[in-house]
């Protein structure tokens, strides 16, 4: 089993870390217990981290048990590239991805995205 509890990896929010190189669990996790300023560089970060290995995402998103905690990770990716990026590149992603994963909680995961991108 996998945690999302950011007191599991240490994580205060007593000071901006540095997020470049955080694994995904500790950085997701980082973001599911963040808010203002430290939300944003979080999911700004976990965007950047999807567009570099988005089948990485997809399957540790589909690994966390909390269906409301993936909604969170998913509709904040694509809210980050609706407000701040409007990227072809992550369009064209969530394209193979869709091709790649059309169905269990793989493709769950895709289509949470895609949804909130719209």
């Amino acid at each position: 089993m996998i945690s999302t509890d950011p007191a599991d990896y240490g994580i205060t929010y007593d000071g901006l870390p540095d997020l470049e190189g955080w694994p995904l669990d500790k950085l997701a996790a980082y973001c599911l217990g963040a808010d203002g300023i430290y939300a944003e560089a979080g999911f700004d970060r976990l965007y950047h981290y999807f567009l570099e290995a988005p089948h990485t995402c997809v399957a540790y998103f589909s690994l966390i048990q909390d269906e409301g905690q993936r909604e969170i990770l998913c509709g904040q990716i694509a809210a980050v590239d609706a407000a701040w990026y409007q990227g072809a590149e992550f369009r064209e992603i969530l394209t193979v991805l869709a091709q790649a994963y059309s169905g269990g909680i793989e493709g769950s995961v895709v289509q949470s995205i895609k949804h909130e991108e719209n």
